[in-house]
């Protein structure tokens, strides 16, 4: 094998990899594989193959493989491997002969099936945005100038027509479903034109008396009742105010749309020299755990007619600080949404090389 693919393989690839003659004899394995598998190089190196398959599989399946390997299709799929400690690992296999017009190894490469069926869902997540994106852009115009049109001429009605109750209701609850689907198509062009962060040095007190600010007449309108905590002393830290403030903003929201009969929210704010950690807690309805996954993804309805990014938008830009966006339920029974952010992500991400 040449020295430059071999060294590629060995050191820099993100699967596990094996190398072994055309018995089957392990000869090399890189560092990807030691993790996944437990085991040392000199455990596995001079070993054969069937050392890291569940007992049941060496007699059959094995030689199937090695022979679909060498017969120059090679062999791809789910297989079941052993670790070190006995465990059972199912990892996505590509087993080929190598070169293919006159073999002399057999490349074993594997992934693991979660870490697999995770970059799947990444992959169908992003085209499914790309997908909503491109719709988005070609239809939001189309969509808001009818919208502004209808709302206009109700208004009209409203201002020039003696109305009964009645009909001074409907009149008010399209006018509400406007306004809801305006807000819902700016949401949604929100989260596709995030910008990249432009970081500089600041407090993040400021940031969270603006997004309090932002909401404050909506919660007192909701009867939503706010308590703020800090618990120490705020550290100055690297990031964009502006995508901050949007996330704090966006994650207040959610709280707020999330108790329509009035609350209690409660943030706390808690630093170390290290991190910042924002907490915001509410006393809306209990969610289960797929319930709060949903909450995170980016394409995310509620009650089938609205659809709701906050939390999306947040966790974007918090990922994008090199932070953290966690959800769970709170000492309410409530959600309670836990964003940490690093003081310094340079020096986070130095640590994290060494």
């Amino acid at each position: 094998m040449e020295t430059d693919l071999k060294n590629y393989l060995l050191f820099n690839s993100l699967e596990g990899i094996l190398i072994t003659d055309l018995e089957g004899n392990i000869l090399e394995c890189n560092t990807t594989a030691h993790q996944m598998l437990g085991y040392l190089s000199s455990d596995l190196e001079g070993q054969f193959v069937g050392f890291v398959f569940p007992p049941q599989s060496v007699s059959h399946l094995l030689p199937n493989l090695l022979h679909l390997a060498m017969a120059g299709g090679g062999f791809k799929g789910d297989i079941i491997l052993q670790n070190a400690f006995g465990d059972n690992v199912i990892v996505r296999l590509v087993a080929q002969a190598w070169p293919e017009n006159n073999p002399a190894i057999v490349l074993l490469r594997f992934l693991d099936w979660r870490e697999t069926h995770q970059i799947i869902t990444q992959m169908r997540e992003s085209s499914q945005m790309a997908s909503l994106g491109t719709l988005t852009r070609s239809m939001s115009h189309e969509l808001l100038n009818p919208l502004s049109i209808i709302g206009g001429y109700t208004k009209r009605l409203l201002d020039s027509l003696q109305l009964d109750s009645k009909q001074e209701e409907w009149a008010r609850m399209v006018m509400a479903s406007i306004h809801r689907l305006e807000s819902m198509i700016e949401t949604i062009e929100t989260f596709l034109h995030l910008p990249s962060p432009s970081f500089v040095k600041g407090s993040l007190d400021q940031l969270i008396t603006n997004s309090l600010e932002g909401i404050q007449e909506d919660a007192e309108k909701l009867g939503v009742r706010i308590s703020r905590e800090k618990i120490s002393k705020t550290p100055q830290i690297f990031m964009d105010p502006d995508l901050l403030e949007k996330a704090f903003s966006a994650v207040l929201l959610n709280a707020l749309d999330r108790m329509p009969r009035g609350g209690e929210l409660t943030l706390y704010l808690n630093s170390d020299e290290r991190f910042c950690q924002f907490y915001v807690e509410d006393s809306g309805p209990t969610l289960d755990t797929r319930q709060m996954e949903e909450d995170l993804s980016p394409i995310h309805v509620i009650a089938a007619h609205r659809t709701h990014l906050n939390l999306a938008i947040a966790k974007r830009i918090v990922d994008d600080h090199g932070g953290h966006l966690d959800i769970g339920r709170s000492h309410q029974e409530g959600l309670k949404v836990k964003i940490r952010l690093p003081t310094d992500r340079r020096a986070l991400a130095r640590e994290r090389e060494m």
